[in-house]
C-alpha cells in the first residue's frame, strides 16, 4: 500500500491473481534478480556502450559472444522480479547476425525473443 492511501485510509485494491509482496520479500527479490542480471559482475544494463563500440568496430563474433551471455542475464533477471523482458540485446544480436549475413540466427533470435516474452510477462503484483 502507498504512504498517500495508508495515511488517508483507503484500502488497497487488488486483483484476485495478485499477492501482497512485503518490503523484505521485494528486496530480497530485487537483489536476487540483480545477481541473476549480471555478467561478470556488472549489470546487463552497463553494457550498452560495450555493445555499441563492438558494434562500430565491426568485430562481431565478440558482440554475439557478450550479446548471448547478456540475454541469457536478461532472461534469468525477469524470471526472478517479473518485471518483463527487456528487449534491447535481442535487437543488437539480431542486427549483428544480419551484418554477417547470418539470417537464420537472426530469426532464430527473433523466435527466442517472441517465445520468452510471451513467458515472461510483467508480474502485478510488485
Amino acid at each position: 500500500m502507498d504512504p498517500l492511501s495508508w495515511l488517508f485510509g483507503k484500502k488497497e485494491e487488488k486483483l484476485p491473481n495478485q499477492q501482497a509482496v512485503d518490503a523484505e520479500e521485494y528486496c530480497r527479490i530485487s537483489e536476487l534478480a540483480k545477481k541473476a542480471g549480471s555478467v561478470n559482475g556488472r549489470h546487463h544494463t552497463t553494457y550498452t556502450e560495450e555493445i555499441r563500440r563492438l558494434k562500430q568496430a565491426q568485430k562481431y563474433p565478440e558482440a554475439v559472444a557478450l550479446l548471448l551471455k547478456l540475454i541469457d542475464a536478461v532472461e534469468a533477471q525477469a524470471k526472478i522480479d517479473g518485471f518483463g523482458l527487456a528487449a534491447r540485446y535481442y535487437d543488437h544480436l539480431i542486427i549483428v547476425y544480419r551484418k554477417m549475413k547470418d539470417y537464420e540466427k537472426a530469426e532464430a533470435t527473433r523466435q527466442r525473443y517472441l517465445n520468452n516474452a510471451a513467458k515472461l510477462l510483467p508480474r502485478q503484483d510488485l
